[in-house]
C-alpha cells in the first residue's frame, strides 16, 4: 500500500471517529468522558490523560516516532485545540494527504 494512502486512510478515521482510542471504544459502555484513560500514558508515566484524537495526535508518548517522522515533516501549524480541530476539518488535499 503506497505511504500517502496509509496515513490518507488514517487521518480520515481520525475525521470520522472511526479509530481504537478508548474516547471512541468506550463511549458504547457509556463509561464517562474523564474516565476514559490513555493505558499507555497511564501505565509508562503514571499519567491519567483522557485517550482522544488530540492526545492521540499532538501529545501520547506511543505515537513520538510516528509524530516526528510523518505529522512534523508536512504540519507546520500550532498545537492548540483550535489549530487541531482546522486540521481535522480542512478541505485542502495537500494539509489532508
Amino acid at each position: 500500500m503506497d505511504i500517502q494512502l496509509k496515513y490518507r486512510i488514517a487521518i480520515s478515521k481520525f475525521r470520522l471517529s472511526n479509530h481504537r482510542l478508548n474516547i471512541e471504544l468506550e463511549r458504547y459502555n457509556n463509561v464517562p468522558k474523564e474516565t476514559r484513560i490513555c493505558c499507555f500514558c497511564q501505565q509508562s508515566n503514571n499519567a491519567n490523560i483522557i485517550d482522544c484524537e488530540y492526545h492521540a495526535f499532538f501529545n501520547c508518548v506511543k505515537y513520538d516516532i510516528v509524530r516526528q517522522t510523518i505529522l512534523f515533516n508536512w504540519y507546520v501549524h500550532g498545537t492548540e485545540l483550535y489549530d487541531f480541530c482546522a486540521l481535522l476539518s480542512s478541505q485542502n488535499p495537500e494539509i489532508v494527504l
